[in-house]
């Protein structure tokens, strides 16, 4: 590890790594993520996130409509897609917005999910790979 991600003198990382094993994953391109959040932003504040066998799908339901984006495992725009077991969660769209901000067409970003718990999204950004975690929304029974 770089020294100036340690602790001087203790050679103790800063930071600790969320430890989570995730059922699906998707890895998709950074524009395209970023157009279907924003297009899911239009619609209301949250969004409905899938992983399954058929791909990654987002669903959005407000007082301005109903969306549902589907990107198959058979485009190139969803470039892997491990899946040990369907999975699927409600997040803040202002919060992913925000975290892919930087992404652009060049960039690809990972997306794991598992029930009931955060997601993980991850891309580089340069030599430097960017993680964020973000808890789903919890829906009362």
């Amino acid at each position: 590890m770089p020294k100036s991600l340690q602790e001087p003198d203790r050679g103790k990382p800063l930071h600790s790594t969320l430890t989570i094993e995730f059922d699906a994953s998707v890895k998709i391109n950074g524009n395209t993520l970023k157009e279907n959040l924003k297009d899911a932003s239009l619609v209301s504040s949250y969004a409905k996130f899938t992983i399954d066998r058929d791909g990654f799908h987002i669903e959005s339901t407000g007082d301005k409509g109903e969306l549902r984006i589907e990107t198959r495992k058979d485009q190139d725009v969803l470039l892997d897609h491990p899946l040990n077991v369907e999975t699927q969660a409600v997040f803040l769209l202002d919060y992913l917005n925000d975290m892919v901000k930087t992404a652009d067409a060049s960039t690809i970003v990972s997306l794991h999910m598992k029930k009931d718990a955060p997601i993980k999204l991850e891309y580089n950004i340069g030599e430097a790979t960017v993680a964020y975690f973000l808890a789903p929304r919890i829906e009362n029974p």
